[in-house]
């Protein structure tokens, strides 16, 4: 495999995951060094950190974005049990930045996973963490616009407790038929 370009990322720790954006022209990042940095693709192909923030109180270790139709979303998950949805806006000077628009605090263990839902569902999001919940998310207004996320209250959780005793062999084909 060629590697087609690299750049420096500056996470003060180990990096857990990259987001593409939709069309591929923009990235997150996320780390142990909590935050999540934004990169934009410049006209010349390089990459440039568009924004910075520190994100959660522990690793993060997940970022997702949004699809397009609902703004520039981001959703990450942390250590610190928290899933956090943040809005990129214009702050009262017109400058751009990542607004935290809503803290889901409702794992009683690190959350591991986050993904967004296809277009067609609507703004919703899914996420799995280490007390054996997934849970899924979403907004209660069909027409979204930018400012749905403002608060906590306008979502709706659905949770799903799966056993901790079902392995993966159960999600998997087998060669042998079941008896």
């Amino acid at each position: 495999m060629r590697v087609f370009h690299r750049f420096p990322t500056q996470h003060d720790d180990l990096i857990h995951d990259v987001s593409y954006d939709f069309y591929g022209k923009r990235l997150a990042t996320c780390s142990s060094d909590q935050k999540i940095k934004v990169w934009d693709l410049n006209e010349n192909g390089k990459w440039v950190m568009s924004a910075e923030w520190k994100s959660h109180s522990g690793s993060v270790w997940k970022v997702a974005w949004a699809h397009p139709e609902y703004g520039q979303v981001l959703a990450s998950c942390s250590f610190d049990r928290t899933v956090c949805i943040w809005e990129e806006g214009e702050d009262e000077r017109q400058v751009k930045r990542w607004q935290l628009k809503a803290t889901l605090v409702d794992s009683r263990d690190s959350v591991t996973d986050i993904k967004f839902a296809p277009k067609a569902f609507g703004l919703r999001l899914a996420t799995c963490s280490c007390d054996g919940y997934i849970q899924k998310t979403k907004t209660k207004r069909k027409n979204i616009s930018s400012d749905i996320l403002k608060h906590k209250d306008q979502f709706v959780l659905e949770q799903l407790l799966f056993s901790r005793s079902i392995s993966s062999s159960d999600f998997c084909s087998s060669p042998q038929p079941h008896q």
